[in-house]
């Protein structure tokens, strides 16, 4: 009698366990349908593949779990990196916005000259000094100078006429 209910026991531990691994087949085509999608990038689809292989073998179910936190380290190290690239990509846009308003400024500053032969530079003279000279202008040629936006400067040419700005086609209002 004991041997016979330690037999029954058995085949129900072997019954248990091929019900833990109905598939492998299934189990290891869905595995490497996710391994396939994570290197293309596409790591929902892959978690959707990795949870249909647990259904079809619940005994690796540790396996498949170390698989979904590979993911989640690659999602994690992605994110870092496009942090960097984003900061870098601002540090970058500050610089190049710096360097458009110092070409702005001498675009100005050659364009003052031409009207007035005695400017010496926007930067070189007080408030009251700058727009006094400033005032005296009522046109300014910027025709050609690949301007994006018009030099904050023209602000202080209070008695300004006439700009033109023929051949700046990529000149967007600031």
């Amino acid at each position: 009698m004991k041997n016979t209910i330690i037999i029954y026991f058995l085949i129900g531990i072997s019954f248990l366990q091929a019900q833990d691994c109905r598939d492998i087949s299934l189990y290891n085509k869905y595995v490497d349908i996710g391994k396939e999608l994570v290197e293309q990038g596409d790591y929902v689809k892959a978690l959707e593949y990795y949870a249909s292989a647990k259904d079809f073998c619940s005994e690796r179910i540790t396996e498949v779990d170390e698989l979904i936190t590979d993911i989640v380290k690659r999602i994690s190290q992605e994110q870092e990196d496009i942090k960097i690239a984003l900061q870098q990509a601002e540090q970058n846009l500050i610089i190049a916005r710096e360097m458009q308003r110092k070409m702005e400024l001498a675009v100005f500053d050659k364009a003052i000259k031409e009207k007035l032969p005695k400017w010496k530079g926007f930067k070189n003279y007080n408030y009251d000094d700058r727009r006094q000279l400033l005032n005296q202008v009522d046109s300014l040629d910027l025709r050609n100078n690949a301007l994006v936006s018009l030099p904050l400067q023209l602000q202080e040419c209070t008695n300004l006429k006439h700009l033109d700005l023929l051949g700046n086609i990529d000149i967007i209002p600031i």
